[in-house]
């Protein structure tokens, strides 16, 4: 398996010194939020994706893991209106065409407070709003990974691991697959082994804390990381955690990460 870091972690100022530090213990990715990195999101300017992905795979031998906090700043909700769908719709077919140009493998979808509902879930909404992206998205070199939020990021769809793997089972897309999310697993008390034969609907694992915490050493990961092996999982493992303002940390995390899934 292959291992990044998010940029959520760290400010732009410390770029340089992560990114050699995470080369130097054997990372091969890096996770970014592009609205970090990026004057224009999701339209872009070319030059601008140009230089950054050739600067991240020159200078550091790194490649783009993952995109996550696509939707940051929208206020659209998928089950709001038929309006506020297609313009969701249409502007995450541009983020997909986005990670296409920096040859990004891999979109996490969490979007919380976008995907809430009131009242009667209509699964048919969300059946064909995801496998019309899914699709998309393998047409462009990628995938959308689904993440379950639990309650407490003010979401009530697909709250567990378990409901997330069943409803991207239901769609039945190749460009649909799960992101795997170690907060959501502790948060919710999961018992993984519920969904061992199912590593094959993972395209991306966050090895995170509630709240994004700084990342704590748990015996989940030992058993993430065994099952991984057992499933020959060649995907991305990425720690994901929130800007702490220590790099010493940051560092610390990383070293703890390699030695429990390199």
């Amino acid at each position: 398996m292959n291992l990044s870091i998010s940029n959520l972690a760290w400010n732009e100022s410390e770029n340089d010194a992560i990114y050699n530090y995470i080369k130097e213990n054997g990372f091969s990715g890096i996770e970014i939020a592009p609205k970090k990195i990026f004057s224009q999101f999701p339209d872009g300017i070319q030059e601008e994706i140009d230089t950054f992905r050739l600067q991240i795979s020159t200078r550091y031998a790194l490649e783009i893991a993952s995109m996550q906090s696509i939707w940051f700043g929208c206020t659209e909700n998928i089950f709001s209106s038929k309006q506020e769908r297609t313009y969701l719709l249409d502007y995450t077919k541009k983020i997909i065409k986005f990670a296409e140009k920096l040859f990004c493998k891999n979109i996490v979808f969490g979007c919380p407070r976008n995907r809430a509902y009131t009242g009667i879930l209509d699964y048919e909404i969300a059946f064909s709003f995801f496998y019309d992206l899914g699709c998309f998205a393998i047409e462009h070199n990628t995938v959308i990974a689904l993440e379950a939020n639990p309650l407490i990021y003010g979401t009530n769809f697909l709250n567990t691991t378990s409901d997330t793997i069943d409803f991207v089972k239901k769609v039945n897309c190749d460009g649909l697959k799960v992101n795997l999310d170690t907060g959501t697993i502790i948060q919710n008390n999961e018992n993984i082994t519920s969904y061992a034969g199912d590593f094959s609907l993972i395209s991306h694992v966050h090895i995170s804390e509630p709240n994004l915490e700084l990342i704590q050493k748990r015996q989940l990961h030992n058993m993430i990381a065994d099952m991984l092996r057992q499933n020959v999982y060649n995907n991305y493992v990425s720690i994901e955690m929130k800007y702490s303002n220590n790099i010493d940390k940051i560092k610390k995390v990383i070293r703890y990460i390699k030695s429990v899934f390199d």
